[in-house]
């Protein structure tokens, strides 16, 4: 059963010091308590408690649940209104509210801590409290108060008697079923004075209805008054009708009207489906006040747990309970929750002295160096050298195929640059996501070491906007010298002359110069022998050899644009090759150093974020450092007033003592409510005895073993 507390009027003193007990149930979402204090001004405490209320159950999804109302008899509501008049305002203005909107609370109780030394005949002594006891217990004023309000005296009611006149003796009516007419004639004489003379009296009172501004809860309204005659005319009418009733003999008006006062002005007017349980607590005494105030806690943890309790008490009844518990439990429960709040505080302490050293591990910057970059492409040195062609054809298509040659060779280097760069790109991509880091074992303090890190994620910022590539224009180059090449081999192989042309103008020159040889020859050698013949032909082959010598010099000379042509072609090539290689490295050097940035900005990160995280758990630890200590001083107040001496106590928590959970708060804390400080194999208790009356009946204690016996009696304060 979901239990919500509404605590009417301002905070007791001491209070604070027994909230811990409500913890373990508020953790569990059991309990909830509404302070008036927490209202808004401009509003009543109950119209500001519907929304709220209804938020709450619906937030946390509240089936079963109970309105527990927490009122004193001698605050600032009570001394200003009557307790009936307070449940009008709940009812109007918290009750039915809820109840229009589809929410019902299984049980309404109305707590009253009675603080008040009441007299004999339990009336208050103050006379203000004392009117309104006897309002709401009897409907009317006994005493005499010197008041403006409107309500019945006691004098007033048995003035009804004197209008009544004497006793009446049912002898001279005859028989009850059909009494004579003179009887019926005196006897509705008797009635009608004495309606007469209540009509009179609340006209009276009607008429002083005016002057209700002045204040005080002793006024009834004009529906009540009317309420009262109509009432009290019908029940008096009702015996002049036959059959008479036996009781004529002992009819008092004064004792009718008193009834009919009381449920009509009284507290039981207004109680309904309401239960009211009166505890009385002593507040002459600090110890005796904080005993009330426990005592009343445990009732609260009863109920919460075991709502068949208060389904034990009539709906419309006033009951008063006494709460017992045993003081040898209470008291070692108390001082395992000093001991446990003491040492919990000294854990804290030891903690934030680790904790205050805001330190952390430098990055090994080493490992960022060639640890991202393509792979490297094949270097290319040298060329095969070329043949001199013997004609144009031959040499044409030698050099054009070479050239075409190196254009697949950087094409396809160009597709190896950039597929290695994707790959270079993928990798980056990855190591972008890897969270883990190379460590040094040297620390060094969080605020410095993120200052060095921004200095280096700039330096290196600035390294990579000046190192960014640009794309490669290797085989661009090539072509377009490819293109301005063959365009000046085309114009030199022009030139050139043919093969046909060489040897018609070799041959040409060797007649021209054999032939005045030839015709010089003696004809007389003809007859010498054939020795003499081969020296003869000896000068025109000796003619051949050196004209062959100058021949092949011209060859030369004529192909040498040529072979510079292709030897400046070989060297273009290198170079764009080497454009390549260039281009590679500098990306390889780009993607590193972007690297390096990513991984310093990222555990930049991972620092700031571990700088806050401590700052944060700092702040926390202080926050707890700070409430335990708040809590180890209320304790200490506690106990001394009452009266433990937690010296003489053995600390029974060591074994199941609970650790703190930084990021919670107090309420959701274990270590921050006495209950938490039980062993274990304690939480079922030893069974609470309840006795109702003569009836007896045990509940289980469930984690609170220090309550005995709770016993709930017939209220003697208010009779309702």
């Amino acid at each position: 059963m979901h239990t919500i507390v509404i605590r009417i009027g301002k905070k007791y003193e001491d209070w604070h010091l027994i909230e811990p007990l409500f913890y373990k149930l508020e953790e569990r979402k059991k309990l909830i308590f509404f302070w008036e204090e927490e209202a808004s001004a401009s509003k009543p405490l109950f119209l500001t408690l519907v929304d709220r209320i209804i938020e709450h159950i619906e937030r946390h999804k509240v089936l079963n649940w109970q309105l527990f109302f927490l009122t004193s008899s001698n605050d600032e509501r009570s001394r200003q209104y009557r307790f009936a008049t307070q449940l009008v305002d709940l009812k109007k203005n918290l009750l039915m509210p809820l109840k229009a909107k589809g929410f019902h609370p299984q049980n309404v109780v109305m707590h009253m801590i009675d603080i008040i030394q009441r007299n004999p005949d339990y009336s208050p002594p103050q006379e203000i409290l004392k009117m309104y006891w006897e309002l709401d217990n009897h409907g009317y004023r006994i005493s005499d108060c010197h008041t403006q309000g409107n309500t019945f005296m006691l004098e007033e009611i048995k003035a009804l008697d004197e209008k009544w006149g004497e006793k009446v003796c049912l002898q001279d009516a005859g028989i009850l079923d059909k009494p004579n007419l003179e009887f019926i004639k005196d006897l509705s004489s008797k009635c009608d004075r004495v309606i007469i003379h209540l009509t009179e009296l609340i006209e009276r009172k009607k008429s002083q209805l005016d002057q209700k501004e002045l204040g005080g809860d002793d006024w009834l309204s004009t529906d009540q008054l009317n309420a009262v005659l109509m009432d009290f005319t019908s029940k008096v009418k009702k015996l002049c009708t036959p059959p008479l009733t036996p009781l004529l003999t002992s009819f008092k008006p004064s004792l009718e009207l008193a009834n009919i006062l009381k449920y009509h002005v009284g507290l039981v007017s207004e109680m309904e489906d309401i239960r009211m349980v009166r505890q009385e607590i002593y507040m002459g005494s600090h110890r005796e006040r904080l005993k009330g105030y426990i005592e009343l806690a445990y009732f609260l943890l009863t109920i919460s747990h075991h709502p068949k309790l208060i389904e034990r008490i009539e709906k419309g009844s006033s009951s008063a309970i006494q709460v017992s518990l045993n003081d040898e439990r209470l008291e070692q429960l108390l001082s395992n929750y000093y001991f446990s709040l003491v040492s919990m505080k000294k854990k804290i302490e030891d903690r934030l002295i680790v904790e205050n050293q805001f330190h952390t591990n430098r990055l090994r910057q080493e490992d960022f160096t060639n640890y991202v970059g393509t792979k490297s492409i094949k270097a290319i040195n040298d060329f095969e050298k070329a043949s001199i062609p013997f004609n144009q054809a031959t040499f044409y298509e030698t050099l054009e195929n070479e050239m075409f040659q190196v254009d697949r060779t950087l094409e396809n280097r160009e597709k190896e640059l950039l597929s290695a760069s994707k790959e270079a790109i993928r990798n980056l991509a990855i190591l972008k996501r890897n969270k883990q880091f190379i460590l040094e074992e040297e620390k060094i303090e969080i605020n410095e070491y993120l200052e060095e890190l921004k200095s280096d994620i700039s330096e290196t910022q600035h390294k990579v906007i000046n190192s960014a590539p640009s794309l490669s224009k290797a085989l661009e180059r090539w072509r377009v010298y490819t293109k301005e090449a063959k365009g000046k081999m085309h114009y030199h192989l022009q030139r050139l002359p043919s093969t046909q042309q060489v040897g018609i103008a070799f041959l040409f020159i060797y007649v021209t110069l054999v032939l005045p040889f030839l015709f010089t020859i003696d004809a007389r050698l003809i007859t010498k022998t054939w020795e003499q013949y081969y020296y003869y032909l000896l000068f025109p082959v000796g003619l051949l050899g050196l004209l062959l010598i100058p021949f092949l010099y011209a060859r030369r000379l004529s192909m040498q644009p040529l072979l510079e042509l292709k030897e400046h072609s070989e060297q273009i090539a290198l170079e764009m090759y080497q454009i390549q290689e260039e281009s590679q490295h500098k990306y390889n050097a780009y993607i590193n150093q972007l690297y390096r940035l990513f991984s310093l900005k990222k555990y930049y990160q991972k620092v700031d974020e571990e700088g806050e995280e401590k700052k944060a758990l700092n702040i926390l630890l202080r926050y707890h450092q700070v409430k335990l200590e708040e809590y180890v001083q209320s304790t200490i107040r506690l106990l001394r007033i009452l009266q433990i001496n937690v010296e003489t106590k053995n600390n029974t928590t060591e074994s199941y003592n609970y650790e703190i959970k930084e990021e919670l708060d107090v309420m959701h804390n274990p270590v921050y409510t006495p209950f938490s400080q039980q062993s274990p194999l304690k939480e079922s208790g030893n069974g609470i005895n309840v006795l109702i009356g003569s009836a007896k009946e045990q509940y289980e204690s469930m984690y609170f073993d220090e309550l005995e016996k709770i016993r709930i009696l017939d209220d003697k304060v208010y009779k309702v």
